[in-house]
């Protein structure tokens, strides 16, 4: 039994490994690739890795489009250099956009690194043209289950400062290390949905925000602290395996238990009348030698 276990610990391991490391031009765009992405229709979240449960990925997803529909009819405030396309409102509403994934390539074997998570960001941007769309008005939710980080970028024409991204996300640090971390995820679309509703309102914290990588075309937000090791997930389903073999095995000890102590309490009786029955032939037989006498 010990022996079956190992094999499916290990077996979870190599499934671990065969995870698809993803690079900004082979991961898919929800846009247009719905059934990689995991969801029913095309659209702005995309989990090819099933990082979220099922239940979960259409709570989020319903939750992302409320938020966009809500946003149509808002009024969104945009910077001094936004084109007239933004301000006018005659080009796509705003996209707040949902990247989730397990792995991704790295430029070494080692753990994922916050430059990693940089220029996968800046490479998924410019896969999905969102930087030559005439409103830059999107916001790009990354995270990589194996870093244990959630990286975002507004597009450069919202109002949204980096420091007001810092004071707002700041509480949701360290996201894949929660044991509610879809719920966390889903709290971060109503933060940023209000952010874009409101991007002067400000939030009394302590913490001081950290180093993030800006450029001109949006910004980076850092919302955890970098991981130096490469943590092995098992698949869930091996602990289910797990589960059942450990039930067996107390079974089995139990049944061969009530064997051996019935087997034994027989044995027991078996011996009793062995001894009852020897010891009436032994009296019959002394009755006929004293009547012999």
């Amino acid at each position: 039994m010990l022996s079956l276990l190992s094999l499916i610990i290990a077996s979870g391991t190599v499934l671990r490994a065969d995870t698809e490391l993803w690079e900004p031009l082979t991961y898919p765009d929800p846009r247009t690739n719905s059934t990689e992405c995991n969801v029913p229709h095309e659209g702005t979240l995309c989990d090819p890795d099933h990082i979220l449960t099922d239940t979960w990925r259409q709570t989020i997803l319903d939750n992302v489009e409320q938020h966009m529909a809500k946003l149509q009819d808002a009024k969104i405030h945009y910077t001094e250099e936004a084109s007239q396309e933004c301000h006018s409102n005659s080009t796509e509403p705003v996209q707040i956009f949902m990247i989730l994934a397990k792995r991704i390539h790295t430029a070494s074997n080692a753990s994922i690194t916050s430059n990693d998570l940089t220029q996968f960001g800046h490479g998924i941007r410019e896969a999905f043209g969102l930087d030559t769309m005439p409103c830059k008005n999107y916001v790009l939710v990354l995270g990589v289950e194996l870093a244990k980080e959630i990286y975002v970028w507004t597009g450069s024409d919202l109002t949204i400062t980096k420091e007001t991204l810092d004071n707002s996300l700041d509480q949701y640090k360290n996201l894949f290390t929660e044991r509610n971390y879809m719920e966390v995820l889903n709290k971060i679309v109503d933060e940023i949905s209000s952010l874009i509703m409101d991007p002067y309102k400000e939030y009394s914290t302590t913490a001081i925000p950290e180093e993030t990588t800006e450029d001109a075309s949006g910004t980076t937000l850092e919302a955890s602290s970098p991981s130096s090791l490469t943590t092995t997930v098992v698949p869930g389903w091996v602990y289910y395996v797990i589960a059942i073999c450990i039930c067996i095995t107390v079974a089995t000890v139990i049944f061969f238990a009530f064997f051996f102590i019935k087997f034994f309490r027989n044995r027991s009786k078996s011996a009793q009348i062995y001894l009852a029955e020897d010891s009436q032939k032994s009296g019959a037989m002394y009755e006929i030698r004293w009547g012999e006498v």
